[in-house]
């Protein structure tokens, strides 16, 4: 089991979960791993040994601009869920600390904000195609969101080849180490999952687990 070991401590993939599951995946010489969500974080146990850290979630350039009257805040951040996915995009607004997401975008496209009035809020965007739209709401709660077309904003676009060649080095790394083809697959689908850029007609990383 050392070429696992090797390989999870290779990866550097927290984010947001309240629920823990655990996935039973069998190996090819009949013993099982377990691929288990705990918190914001996914852990991997191999046949015999202690589980370890497989996944997480890093937030990055964070950007927050309250409102006008100070009630609530809007917030720009950038979620790296690690090699399997893009990056994602989102913009959250907090009203009574309670943060809830308006939109996520794929890459890292140059975002606007302003508060028009107090609970107005403007995010202005560069031209994006829809594939790389996973979210975006027009309002929450009294919160309303208008969104304005900036076409000489940077579209932020992560090159193809790049996402391809980090999936390929996953499924090799992880196909060398020893760990099944199942396990690679529905880490994958966390990573998706937990960055946002999931759609539902994908299915769950957790189908079939154990969770509660």
């Amino acid at each position: 089991m050392k070429s696992v070991a090797a390989f999870l401590s290779f990866l550097l993939l927290g984010c947001a979960s309240t629920t823990t599951c655990t996935v039973s995946i069998p190996s090819g010489d009949g013993k099982r791993f377990e691929l288990q969500e705990i918190g914001d974080e996914l852990f991997v146990k191999a046949p015999g040994a202690a589980p370890v850290r497989f996944a997480s979630c890093v937030v990055e350039a964070p950007e927050t601009l309250m409102s006008p009257d100070g009630m609530r805040s809007a917030r720009r951040f950038v979620k790296n869920c690690g090699a399997t996915v893009d990056f994602a995009t989102h913009v959250a607004v907090e009203v009574n600390g309670k943060p809830h997401t308006l939109t996520i975008f794929s890459g890292r496209p140059s975002i606007r904000l302003r508060w028009s009035s107090a609970n107005s809020l403007q995010i202005e965007t560069p031209v994006l195609p829809d594939s790389r739209v996973y979210r975006k709401e027009t309002s929450h709660g009294q919160t309303s969101v208008v969104y304005k077309v900036n076409a000489s904003l940077e579209n932020g676009e992560t090159p193809r080849q790049r996402l391809d060649q980090a999936n390929r080095l996953f499924g090799m790394m992880g196909f060398q180490a020893g760990l099944p083809k199942e396990l690679l697959h529905r880490s994958a689908g966390w990573a998706q999952s937990a960055s946002g850029l999931h759609r539902p007609e994908w299915g769950k990383w957790n189908d079939q687990a154990e969770c509660h």
